[in-house]
């Protein structure tokens, strides 16, 4: 199934893939680029918050990844490998060069996956917001979802709720993504998003891509970034712990961590402010 034009804004445009999928896009803004890549079942318009002020500064793509948002909802593709596919051809498409790319999440897996195949010739920065490189912990790894608690087992049992009340694990889930979350803040949450008019993302998207992040390994990746990078992150109790950024910055030359005090995983939206302050930061260092 794909997401009718009448659906998509006036002011995004559509880029179609090697494998025929569309992908909506927006480029706001004059001068260097910076990328934003959202989460999981989120979309672009998670970074509503910061591209305005970003875009004075910088040229700034967002993008939907296939099956979210105002993109295509095929029946195939959902995998990391392709999601970074899919940004390399769009970077080509768009003849763009020397960019800085920040990957929030599943974003950020994606960020990995593209210099897996890719390398780092087209980029000039990273920034990874709130992630780990090993999301399913085992008995060698516990610095994965869920402060190093999420294994194999819960995963199976997650997978068969979504197919079986997607609803219900999402209530679940948005409790541990942010902590302070209440029951009314969840209503006006989903008040919101169906006043938005943004199509919710495809339950085979989203079944799809968590099978991917929970089979994902880019711990050797890590060291194949050869770029500046920072690390941001929300300090309140979420998914992922202050050691899982220590590890990846102990495996990236330079990296530094950014906390975002009273923050969770949301930290683009609860902390626009400091988001945009420390990225127009390290664009500057970065250029």
């Amino acid at each position: 199934m794909e997401v009718g034009p009448q659906l998509r804004k006036e002011y995004e445009v559509i880029f179609t893939t090697s494998d025929k999928v569309e992908l909506s896009y927006e480029l706001k803004g004059d001068g260097r680029t910076i990328v934003l890549i959202h989460g999981w079942s989120g979309n672009s318009d998670n970074f509503k918050p910061v591209v305005e002020e970003l875009s004075k500064n910088y040229r700034v793509l967002t993008y939907d990844h296939r099956g979210h948002g105002f993109s295509g909802h095929p029946l195939y593709g959902y995998s990391l490998e392709r999601l970074a596919q899919d940004l390399e051809e769009l970077l080509e498409y768009l003849s763009l060069e020397d960019v800085l790319l920040v990957g929030w999440s599943m974003g950020a897996m994606t960020l990995f996956d593209y210099v897996r195949q890719f390398g780092t010739a087209r980029l000039s920065g990273v920034v990874i917001v709130d992630m780990t490189p090993k999301l399913m912990n085992d008995g060698d790894w516990k610095l994965g979802l869920y402060d190093g608690s999420y294994e194999k087992t819960q995963s199976d049992r997650d997978l068969s709720q979504m197919f079986s009340r997607f609803d219900l694990f999402t209530v679940d889930f948005m409790k541990k993504v942010m902590p302070y979350l209440t029951d009314e803040l969840m209503l006006q949450m989903a008040e919101q998003q169906a006043a938005s008019g943004i199509p919710e993302p495809s339950l085979l998207a989203l079944t799809g891509l968590w099978h991917a992040m929970g089979t994902a390994d880019y711990r050797e990746d890590l060291k194949k970034i050869d770029l500046p990078t920072r690390i941001f992150r929300g300090q309140l109790k979420s998914l992922y712990s202050r050691e899982t950024a220590d590890y990846i910055s102990e495996r990236i030359p330079g990296c530094k961590i950014i906390e975002f005090e009273g923050a969770s995983h949301m930290l683009a939206i609860e902390r626009a402010d400091k988001f945009v302050k420390e990225l127009g930061e390290f664009a500057q260092e970065v250029w």
